[in-house]
């Protein structure tokens, strides 16, 4: 899997030019962090905007995620600018729902689609009728299909979950002495990006023969099973080192568990996803340490693939794009802090 996005947009362009010709120049200031959340076209378009706005199907994971609404929000900011409406459809972080989301889409006329899959292969040829009837699919975070290339999507917009985990885990046992006793609490392991993560955070683990995972319950992004997940393990009594997390809900909710107990201080949280809170959390000592899946940079940055497809008929786009996953530690917590209240990440 790649770990560097060389970014399908190479040429630099300029704003003022793009916002004039997308009739938007007026707008003010606010612009500054849509614009900066993406890497920004190849060049303006070549046509002002038509009145007649682009149609997009945002079929998300699980609203209940935070990650997802705050991905959503930053589309539909973009979305303003280019004149997209874009209509979403919540798939509950169920299979099922998500099933149907597809079979409702793929009844409809739109102009693109983007999806962000929770049970690879699930409905997948639902899917492949959406691409036979010529609308790009732009795929998000969790792979629709595997083999991946069985569904004929325009694009997969995600970050590199095996090396993100990896990472995340390398710190976290630097942090821990590479000794002591962990919880792994995993997301929903039907979702593609929750097996990505695991593998990375195992690849890590097998470096460390002194660190002892003592549980790895998958919690499916649940944060009350995580809850009880937690209490059932300090009721046990066992020293708990660090726990590592799939996504900032399930950190919090357990760090939360630890607090009440009054043993956060003894325990160093990990976290992947990077949402403001989780970056505040770094801030005040809640959290460790948190690696950053930028869900303002993947969502939006499916909509520039989406409009340029469409109105550009741009076929050139690679087939995988991966975006970057930095570390967000104390020494660098506060500044992320400032560019998430904008939705630059």
């Amino acid at each position: 899997m790649a770990r560097k996005n060389e970014g399908f947009l190479s040429e630099e362009y300029s704003r003022r030019k793009f916002l004039e010709k997308a009739g938007i120049a007026g707008l003010g200031t606010g612009l500054a962090g849509i614009l900066s959340s993406c890497n920004g076209p190849a060049a303006a378009p070549s046509a002002e905007p038509t009145g007649q706005a682009l149609k997009a199907a945002y079929i998300g994971g699980g609203m209940q995620v935070p990650w997802v609404p705050r991905g959503i929000d930053s589309a539909k900011m973009l979305a303003k600018m280019l004149n997209i409406e874009i209509t979403v459809f919540d798939s509950e972080l169920s299979a099922d729902k998500q099933m149907s989301n597809y079979e409702d889409v793929a009844s409809s006329d739109w102009d693109f689609v983007v999806i962000q899959s929770i049970a690879t292969n699930s409905g997948a040829e639902t899917v492949q009728k959406i691409v036979d009837k010529g609308i790009p699919v732009i795929n998000i975070d969790g792979w629709i299909a595997d083999p991946h290339d069985a569904v004929k999507i325009h694009t997969m917009i995600k970050s590199d979950s095996v090396a993100m985990g990896e990472n995340l885990m390398d710190y976290l046992a630097a942090a821990m002495g590479y000794k002591g006793n962990l919880v792994h609490t995993q997301g929903l392991l039907s979702h593609s990006v929750a097996q990505e993560r695991a593998e990375g955070i195992k690849k890590a683990l097998a470096k460390y023969p002194d660190i002892k995972v003592i549980d790895e319950t998958p919690a499916d992004w649940d944060t009350t099973k995580v809850q009880s997940i937690w209490e059932d393990l300090l009721a046990k009594g066992e020293k708990i080192d660090a726990g590592i997390f799939h996504n900032d809900s399930m950190a919090d909710a357990a760090a939360n568990v630890l607090q009440t107990a009054g043993k956060l201080s003894e325990v160093k949280i990990a976290s992947i996803d990077g949402m403001p809170f989780a970056t505040d959390n770094v801030v005040t000592g809640k959290f460790y340490v948190v690696a950053m899946n930028s869900c303002c940079r993947i969502f939006s940055d499916a909509l520039w693939a989406g409009y340029y497809a469409v109105t550009e008929k741009e076929t050139t786009i690679p087939k995988l794009i991966v975006e970057p996953s930095p570390l967000i530690t104390k020494d660098n917590a506060e500044g992320y802090a400032w560019f998430q209240k904008h939705f630059m990440w």
